[in-house]
């Protein structure tokens, strides 16, 4: 299982994007808007997000359609993950590619972070 490099989440409450692991509450994130997922497996990730974020109808629920996604934020965002463990154990190489797109967003602005909860 790759591990992801992670930030002390102390820098997530001081707005800066990365990727974290353990919990944070969302209501004590201001300026952040925050996704609280569920999800085990790449397709259930991408539909969460879908749904959790509103996304539209023709979301062409494949990465590449995440990343023109992620690219198109405008304020700074969270998104929680829960259940990425199973997706890292049973699926190491799309936990790998997941994580290396969301390790990229995380260099652009606005902030980006995502937390593995």
């Amino acid at each position: 299982m790759t591990t992801p490099a992670h930030h002390n989440t102390a820098d997530l409450y001081a707005g800066r994007g990365g990727i974290y692991r353990g919990s944070v509450d969302p209501d004590n994130l201001p300026g952040w808007h925050t996704y609280a997922v569920t999800a085990s497996d790449k397709a259930g990730l991408l539909a969460a997000l879908a749904r959790e974020m509103s996304l539209p109808s023709y979301f062409g629920r494949n990465l590449d359609a995440l990343w023109d996604v992620l690219t198109d934020l405008t304020e700074p965002t969270a998104v929680l993950w829960t259940g990425w463990a199973d997706l890292a154990i049973a699926q190491p190489r799309d936990w790998a590619i997941v994580l290396d797109l969301f390790s990229e967003r995380t260099r652009l602005t606005p902030p980006f972070a995502l937390v593995l909860v």
